[in-house]
């Protein structure tokens, strides 16, 4: 299957702005779940570095997927039915055509 118009291989990964201190025991287990599954998600209460730790393993890996690591930030969503559209805009799918947006993400 082709690839969407506009895809870029690299993914959408936003930029580290500051160093990463610590948790290698973490990332460690992170890197074998990645080779393992296709999607992990990382949870946990608000505030403990979640993100920033996905992020961190994201940039460690991204070599190793041929079509890039794609970053959904679904932190701040409130309504379910948007979580389609919301990995969908991240990962640049515009499908105008009458599918679902779910049929179009698959």
């Amino acid at each position: 299957m082709a690839a969407p118009s506009g895809w870029r291989r690299d993914g959408n990964l936003p930029n580290e702005l500051t160093s990463f201190v610590g948790r290698t025991r973490l990332l460690t287990i992170l890197r074998q779940r990645l080779r393992e599954h296709r999607l992990v998600t990382v949870t946990g209460i608000g505030g403990v570095g979640k993100s920033r730790t996905a992020l961190r393993i994201a940039h460690q890996m991204r070599d190793q997927f041929k079509d890039g690591v794609w970053f959904a930030d679904i932190a701040r969503q409130r309504d379910p039915r948007m979580l389609r559209h919301t990995i969908n805009s991240a990962l640049g799918i515009a499908d105008q055509s009458s599918r679902s947006a779910e049929e179009a993400l698959v």
